[in-house]
């Protein structure tokens, strides 16, 4: 997951060193705050934002309903937000 972020990263050819290696350490802070919340959420959300999968793509993979993804997909995005603000914010 980390090497994904870090890649799309990398393509940004008009970015400074500096800035490439900030996007370099969010990615993998974002690698570690989406390791923390429970897998059920995790999946979800690698398979709808980095792997680009629809709804109907991942409910079909999960054996589960639609609405069933789009529930998991809001509470896993809500997850990752509290815990990226337990993490990093009290810094």
């Amino acid at each position: 997951l980390t090497q994904v972020l870090v890649d799309k990263a990398d393509i940004d050819l008009v970015q400074s060193p500096e800035q490439l290696l900030i996007k370099k350490e969010d990615s993998e802070e974002l690698g570690i705050v989406l390791n923390s919340i429970p897998d059920i959420y995790r999946q979800v959300l690698e398979n709808f934002y980095f792997r680009e999968m629809t709804y109907e793509e991942i409910a079909k993979q999960e054996g589960v309903a639609i609405k069933t993804i789009a529930s998991r997909l809001y509470r896993g995005k809500n997850l990752l937000r509290e815990k990226w603000r337990e993490k990093y914010e009290t810094l």
